[in-house]
């Protein structure tokens, strides 16, 4: 499965040969500006999409008509077509598959906990950590594993109590840790220093009561908290260190694109949990920021939350 980097054209340069003239330069990019035509450039299993500026809604079809010729493609846009809602909802209503980070967040909670405890001073073998997931993957469990091998204390909440169960014997019997498992709406996370949403929607988060500082990391999507006790940090996104990649610099991604989604892109779907997280290690991926609803979150928040 091949990888798409779709941006718009910013000169015309972009989709010219460098050889020619300025003068033919400006009338490919016009022609291609006037009748919405999509340039690509190949580059192994990697392709750029360069749109033209123009009405995104017709440029789209044409964009999506490519992408059904080549069938099976993940999408990778710029940070400026992500902010185009129309078009985005228009490539998820025709199937595209579009990376937004989410998949790549789902393997870094470890790197996440290690930042919060730098930031707020408390290490993370002296957490205690909730873990709201009600999804009984493979993944889950692993990463759930992961977290109860390095925090003081884990509590799992679920609703699904009894398929849960078994991790708790396991982590017990195989490593002699203990975990609560439980579904307490109020009192199961009020002692809680870092809670990791892994598959909570928004409507059953809000549920909770929330201790009033703490930090909530929500991995599976977006979440707005709606209760006016709550005042610690609500983490919704990240910002990552992105490993060296020629492709991308010679390309000219760098800066047009979130780094954390083209991270996702060399990554995604390459191989087992084991040997993604190896990756991850081997290349140092270090979260440089976490993000809540109104961007980064300072240092002196982290402190406030203890």
């Amino acid at each position: 499965m091949g990888i798409w980097y779709v941006k718009q054209i910013k000169n015309a340069e972009e989709i010219c040969k460098e050889n020619e003239h300025k003068w033919v330069q400006k009338l490919v990019y016009l022609w291609k500006k006037t009748f919405g035509i999509v340039t690509l450039k190949e580059a192994g299993n990697k392709t750029i999409a360069l749109l033209p500026e123009g009405d995104l809604s017709k440029i789209a079809q044409k964009l999506c008509k490519k992408i059904y010729d080549r069938e099976n493609q993940n999408l990778v846009l710029s940070s400026e077509l992500m902010e185009k809602k129309s078009f985005v909802n228009y490539l998820y209503s025709n199937n595209c598959n579009i990376l937004n980070g989410r998949w790549l967040f789902s393997y870094l909670i470890e790197e996440v906990l290690a930042y919060i405890g730098e930031k707020s001073g408390k290490p993370v073998e002296t957490m205690e950590v909730s873990v709201m997931v009600n999804d009984n993957s493979e993944k889950n469990l692993k990463t759930i594993v992961d977290i109860a091998l390095k925090v003081k204390m884990l509590n799992i909440i679920t609703n699904h109590i009894e398929t849960f169960m078994k991790l708790e014997e396991y982590l017990y019997n195989r490593h002699g840790i203990l975990v609560r498992v439980t579904n307490n709406t109020k009192k199961s996370l009020l002692k809680t220093n870092v809670i990791v949403n892994l598959d909570f929607p928004e409507e059953l988060v809000n549920k909770y009561s929330l201790p009033k500082k703490g930090i909530i990391v929500n991995i599976g999507e977006e979440v707005h908290i709606r209760s006016k006790r709550f005042s610690g940090i609500n983490v919704n996104f990240f910002e990552i260190d992105l490993p060296e990649e020629k492709f991308f610099r010679e390309n000219n991604l760098l800066g047009e694109f979130e780094s954390a989604i083209l991270y996702e892109s060399v990554l995604h779907r390459k191989g087992s949990y084991e040997s993604i997280r190896e990756q991850i290690k081997e290349n140092k991926s270090n979260i440089k920021n976490l993000v809540g609803i109104n961007g980064i979150i300072c240092e002196k928040e982290y402190k406030d939350s203890q």
